[in-house]
């Protein structure tokens, strides 16, 4: 599968998150013309960047596949978590919300833990 987009992010690293984020959305509005899928995948986008860089080591790598469908692929090197099955309780929790947000909007959503690191894939609502 080849690789469209590529970002690598430092931990804590604000502007690099809102630069990516920038870059991405352009990227959506040039070859998307779904509205709500456009949003839905930006949504997946800063939600999946935002949870890496804080948990990051170091660095945050983003890639943006294409072969059929859109593919975003976060990997950072800090510790990682299960995939939401159930909305966090309380309903407003800080904790979890956001992911379970990405997994009922993303068409798949993998975690998979490595040797120091997690990497997180999502296939994104619309093709880009």
């Amino acid at each position: 599968m080849e690789t469209d987009r590529e970002w690598v992010i430092d931990r804590g690293d604000l502007k690099g998150v809102s630069s990516a984020r920038r870059d991405f959305s352009r990227y959506l509005n040039d070859k998307c013309s779904d509205d709500q899928g456009c949003y839905d995948a930006a949504l997946i986008f800063g939600e999946l960047v935002a949870n890496a860089v804080r948990c990051a080591r170091t660095s945050v790598s983003v890639e943006l596949r294409n072969n059929g469908c859109s593919v975003l692929r976060v990997v950072d090197d800090g510790d990682c978590f299960e995939r939401p099955n159930v909305a966090p309780q309380p309903p407003l929790a800080q904790s979890g919300r956001g992911l379970y947000i990405v997994s009922c909007l993303a068409r798949e959503l993998r975690v998979a833990a490595g040797h120091h690191h997690c990497e997180v894939t999502a296939v994104l609502p619309v093709r880009v």
